[in-house]
């Protein structure tokens, strides 16, 4: 691994003369939550998950070009960096909440 201890690539994982990268993403739930909050906007009244999952549910694939690169809290794999950060590319005045 990039730091002993932690998840990474593994070398000589499953199979020797191979690697394996584990692939855990630290921040989904928190994303989620986040944005969730975002969106329902101020007070206790907030939009549940189920009600943003049908919405998403109804996009096609691609999100009409934007990508979400979810190193929002570092990022554990492949390489180990506490400091990454994430960001939305391909953002547009088009976009909704779906």
């Amino acid at each position: 691994t990039s730091a002993p201890g932690t998840w990474g690539a593994y070398r000589g994982a499953p199979l020797a003369h191979t690697c394996f990268a584990e692939g855990g993403q630290s921040s989904t739930g928190s994303l989620v939550r986040w944005v969730r909050d975002l969106v329902s906007g101020p007070g206790d009244d907030k939009i549940s998950y189920q009600v943003l999952d049908d919405e998403a549910a109804a996009i096609p694939p691609g999100s009409d070009g934007l990508v979400a690169l979810e190193t929002w809290q570092g990022s554990r794999t492949p390489h180990t960096d506490p400091l990454a950060r994430g960001a939305f590319a391909g953002l547009t005045l088009a976009h909704s909440r779906a």
